[in-house]
């Protein structure tokens, strides 16, 4: 019996973690956003942090506001990603190249648009020059970038 009762624990403890929210991200570098319309995601953003939930570390946010990761959202629906660094969250990214196109959202009461890049749709919203990426519904990252140009 005590068995199972510490089975169902871990069990509840397990689906606590997978449905916490990020925390405010803690940046090592400050990055200003610039003035911008916030329906508007033509131009170029900052990469500032990835929340990412890991079944075994639990979730984890590496915070990315030190380097210089730019996606460049350009007017004729092509995005383009420069890095100073390469690894699986920061520069694992494919998208780079990659066409899109913003569309307003009719499905979630919590994102005001769906993002499709290339093959991949992504649920966005947009306040105040800050950009978060948000694949979280299918177990993916939480990305935050600012607005800087």
């Amino acid at each position: 019996m005590k068995k199972r009762y510490f089975d169902v624990m871990i069990l509840i403890f397990l689906c606590c973690l997978a449905c916490s929210e990020p925390e405010d991200p803690i940046q090592g570098c400050e990055v200003v956003p610039s003035a911008g319309d916030d329906n508007e995601i033509i131009g170029t953003w900052k990469l500032v942090s990835v929340w990412a939930f890991h079944w075994l570390e639990g979730p984890v946010e590496e915070d990315y506001s030190c380097d210089r990761i730019i996606y460049h959202f350009r007017e004729d629906g092509i995005l383009s990603i420069s890095r100073d660094r390469t690894d699986d969250l920061a520069g694992g990214d494919r998208s780079d190249g990659s066409t899109y196109e913003l569309i307003e959202n009719t499905v979630s009461d919590f994102h005001e648009y769906t993002l499709v890049l290339g093959n991949r749709k992504l649920w966005i919203s947009i306040t105040d020059g800050i950009m978060e990426l948000d694949l979280r519904a299918v177990d993916g990252p939480l990305i935050t970038l600012i607005r800087v140009e």
